[in-house]
This record gives C-alpha cells, sequence and structure tokens, in this order.
C-alpha cells in the first residue's frame, strides 16, 4: 500500500476527485472539489492524498489550511480521512495521519489540528482533546491537536 499526493497532473486526478467529492460533497459542489484539488500543486498546504492498494483507491486524507470551523487561525488541519471498508482495522487510517503529521513538520508546522465527533479514534493515535469552536451551521465541534511535531 502506498500514500500518493495527488496534484492536477496526477493520472489518477479525475478517480481521486471522485472519491473525494463523492464521499463528501453534494450534487452541487463536485466543483468546489475540483478547484480546491487542482489548485493545491505548491510548496505548502492544501494537500490531497490517496491511499492506493495496487492501482485500487482504498483511502483518502487532505492536509488543509483551514477547516471551515471558528478557529480560523489554526492550521493545517487534518481532514477527509477515509479508509474503505474493506480495508478498516488494518491500521491504514493511523499511517496515513502519521504521514500528514510528517508532512506538517516537514513544512515547519508544529501541530496539525482536525474537528470531529467522534470519541476514541484520534486519542488511539496521540491527538488531544483541544477545545470546542464552532461550525459553518453554528453548532460546536470538538477540536483534536496532533502530539507536538517538531521537538
Amino acid at each position: 500500500m502506498k500514500l500518493e499526493r495527488i496534484t492536477n497532473q496526477s493520472k489518477d486526478f479525475e478517480a481521486a476527485l471522485d472519491l473525494f467529492w463523492g464521499t463528501w460533497g453534494s450534487e452541487d459542489n463536485r466543483t468546489f472539489y475540483g478547484d480546491c484539488m487542482r489548485n493545491a500543486s505548491g510548496d505548502d498546504v492544501p494537500r490531497f492524498y490517496v491511499m492506493k492498494d495496487d492501482e485500487k483507491l482504498i483511502g483518502m486524507v487532505a492536509l488543509l489550511r483551514n477547516e471551515l470551523v471558528s478557529r480560523q487561525d489554526l492550521t493545517p488541519w487534518l481532514a477527509c480521512l477515509v479508509v474503505d471498508p474493506d480495508y478498516r482495522g488494518q491500521g491504514i487510517g493511523f499511517k496515513m495521519m502519521e504521514e500528514m503529521c510528517r508532512e506538517a513538520a516537514s513544512l515547519g508546522y508544529e501541530y496539525v489540528h482536525l474537528s470531529t465527533d467522534l470519541e476514541g479514534y484520534y486519542e488511539k493515535a496521540g491527538w488531544t482533546y483541544f477545545e470546542e469552536c464552532y461550525g459553518l451551521g453554528g453548532g460546536k465541534t470538538k477540536v483534536y491537536r496532533s502530539p507536538r511535531l517538531n521537538g
């Protein structure tokens, strides 16, 4: 299995776009996802990745500048983490989180953040509850922080 960064020049770009949009999007926002992913080819965040088993896309994850929550001062954010149900229970999600933390560290970031309503999953990977913030709909969401990346 291999984690592969998706850029606008990736041979799997359209398949990756379909995976991200199909999992997280709605019928009205494929263009939004496509534009985000096409413009994520620079040296900093945002970055989009797929996990591949040979040529099959079995997971995805992104490292984003923000998570569309009220804490716009925090960056980067781990987002869109999903593993194909047939591949769950093998630690693939944890491997993707570790790789995103290595990427963020290489870019000079001290922490990675995420927002979630899940209980217990991210704590198993060493992430800690940071605080609550507010989403676009006004509701509260939990923010977690990775272990310290540099130092």
